[in-house]
C-alpha cells in the first residue's frame, strides 16, 4: 500500500490518498472533474465503506457506500434545505428514516 496523486484524462476526476497495486484502495479524496468531491474510504477505485460525498450541486451526504451509491445508514442536507437521516438502499432512501424539511416539518418513516 502507498499513497499518491493520480488524474485521469478521460474522465477529468483527480484521487489523492491510498493505493493498493495501482488502484484507489483505503482512505482517500476524489474531485470530480463535474463537480463534486468524496472523502472516505475506497475499494478498488469505487466508493465502499464510509465517507463524505458533497454533489455538484452542493448536497452532502454522509454514511455509508456499497459499490459506489449511498447504501446503508446515512445523512443528507439537500440543496433546499431538507435533511434525511436513516437508510439508504442503492441510493434511493429506504426504510426507516427521519426527513426534516426547511420549512420545520418533520415525516418519520417506519416500515
Amino acid at each position: 500500500m502507498g499513497e499518491g496523486c493520480q488524474h485521469w484524462a478521460s474522465s477529468g476526476n483527480t484521487y489523492w490518498g491510498q493505493f493498493v497495486l495501482g488502484e484507489p484502495q483505503g482512505h482517500g479524496i476524489m474531485q470530480y472533474k463535474a463537480g463534486g468531491r468524496y472523502k472516505g474510504e475506497l475499494s478498488h477505485g469505487v466508493r465502499e465503506g464510509h465517507g463524505c460525498l458533497v454533489d455538484q450541486d452542493g448536497q452532502v451526504y454522509q454514511g455509508a457506500f456499497h459499490n459506489n451509491k449511498r447504501h446503508g445508514r446515512g445523512h443528507m442536507v439537500f440543496l433546499n434545505g431538507d435533511k434525511y437521516d436513516g437508510n439508504w438502499v442503492r441510493d434511493q432512501r429506504q426504510g426507516h428514516g427521519v426527513l426534516c424539511r426547511a420549512d420545520g416539518s418533520t415525516y418519520q418513516v417506519h416500515p
